[in-house]
């Protein structure tokens, strides 16, 4: 596991665990970030007002989908387990399922044609892609000339602060959320890139306008940038 790649054993080991947390996944994020998780996610939802096509990669147990605001909106991600839980809870919410469609399918091969989607976005997820530089080329091939991409993640520093940030993760996020889950975002976390280092990959495969924003204290960041 580096900055780029998670190796095949660990990254189904990784999505043993997330698959694991479904029962609890909302409410080990509420605990973890304070609940700040939800004001995070609203920062990428705006943005999908008055698109035609959103994608959602890693979109989970459907928390950001439900918030998104897109006529389409395709929700992307390798586990059916998830996409199921999301259909349920969209369902409960009283949101129209017609405007949904859900693709199993990891980042790295997403079965979308070129040059579809007006708005593309991951929340938590992409420290998670397996191949993260192949999955970016991906993200780029399906935006349409114009369109945007935003990631939301933990934020990696390569200092005392990534430090402590990664010993919370590890060591305090568990005894706050009750769950040994945290452990192994610890583990994705360590290996990490910056956002310097992804930026740079971004704009090589040709993205444009490429910015960089910090969150809560810097620990949070926003990758954005345009096709």
């Amino acid at each position: 596991m580096d900055a780029l790649k998670i190796e095949s054993e660990e990254w189904k080991n990784l999505e043993n665990v997330l698959e694991e947390m479904i029962p609890c996944y909302d409410d080990i994020n509420s605990r973890m970030t304070f609940g700040m998780d939800k004001k995070w996610r609203k920062i990428l939802a705006y943005e999908s007002n008055n698109k035609n096509i959103v994608v959602e990669i890693g979109s989970g147990p459907g928390t950001l989908a439900m918030l998104l605001k897109a006529k389409k909106i395709f929700c992307v991600d390798p586990s059916e387990k998830m996409h199921k839980i999301a259909m349920e809870r969209i369902k409960q919410a009283k949101i129209s399922l017609e405007k949904f469609e859900f693709i199993t399918s990891p980042a790295e091969k997403i079965p979308i044609d070129d040059n579809v989607a007006d708005f593309v976005c991951s929340a938590f997820a992409f420290r998670d892609f397996y191949d993260k530089k192949k999955a970016l080329t991906e993200i780029y091939r399906i935006l349409k000339n114009d369109g945007k991409f935003m990631i939301l993640d933990i934020a990696k520093h390569n200092n005392i602060y990534g430090t402590l940030i990664y010993n919370y993760i590890k060591h305090i996020a568990p005894i706050i959320t009750g769950s040994d889950a945290p452990k192994m975002l610890a583990k994705t976390y360590n290996a990490f890139g910056t956002l310097e280092y992804y930026a740079d990959i971004m704009k090589e495969i040709g993205f444009r306008s490429v910015k960089i924003k910090f969150l809560n204290f810097r620990t949070i960041f926003i990758l954005s940038a345009e096709k």
